[in-house]
């Protein structure tokens, strides 16, 4: 009987698992893959319905169950432009910008710009070691700002930060909070790296 019961509890731990990584939406489970993402849902967090807004689109988000804390998620494919710019290199006809970290300072920046109502801080752009081993990118930058309304109408600060793989994509990622003092361990221990990128090695990622 009390191997029976093990095997119950165990076949209910397994679905609630299997349930627990098939909960996201169809489309960005898609786009993850397409790009070389993988996600991870934090402790404590569920979803909620995309809002949307004329400043930045964004594909995800969720939030805290107790604490005022909301993040979104965005993915931008960079491959089809990457293979655009390689063929521009020998087109004259063709003129295309390298979407490389460059382009990924330059497009945070223009979104930095979009969402917030008053910038608190330039950007600043992370360690290149550590967003390579953390989150598999090539580049990741951040910038604090005071969101517009028609962006985040019940929060007051927003911290919005970029991952970039070279020719693949950028992952965006804003934080939407109050204080950050009650939300600073969600905010750094629990939720900061739950969206990275595939390690280098699996092939499947990688240009021809």
């Amino acid at each position: 009987m009390k191997k029976i019961l093990i095997i119950v509890i165990a076949g209910i731990l397994c679905f609630s698992f299997v349930q627990a990584k098939t909960h996201l939406p169809r489309k960005f489970r898609k786009q993850l893959t397409e790009n070389g993402l993988q996600f991870t849902l934090p402790d404590s967090f569920k979803k909620v319905k995309v809002h949307k807004n004329p400043d930045f689109s964004y594909d995800f988000a969720i939030k805290h169950v107790s604490k005022k804390l909301e993040i979104r998620y965005s993915i931008i494919p960079l491959a089809e432009l990457a293979k655009s710019y390689r063929k521009s290199l020998t087109d004259t006809s063709i003129h295309m910008i390298n979407p490389n970290a460059s382009f990924a300072n330059t497009l945070l920046l223009v979104s930095t710009y979009n969402i917030g109502d008053s910038i608190l801080s330039d950007i600043k752009s992370f360690d290149s070691s550590a967003m390579k081993r953390e989150f598999g990118a090539d580049w990741g930058g951040f910038a604090y700002v005071i969101p517009r309304k028609t962006f985040a109408p019940d929060y007051k600060y927003c911290l919005i930060m970029a991952i970039h793989k070279d020719n693949i994509a950028d992952g965006y990622i804003t934080f939407l909070f109050d204080n950050i003092e009650d939300v600073s361990h969600q905010l750094y221990y629990t939720s900061f790296d739950n969206m990275t990128f595939k390690t280098l090695d699996d092939q499947k990622y990688q240009l021809n």
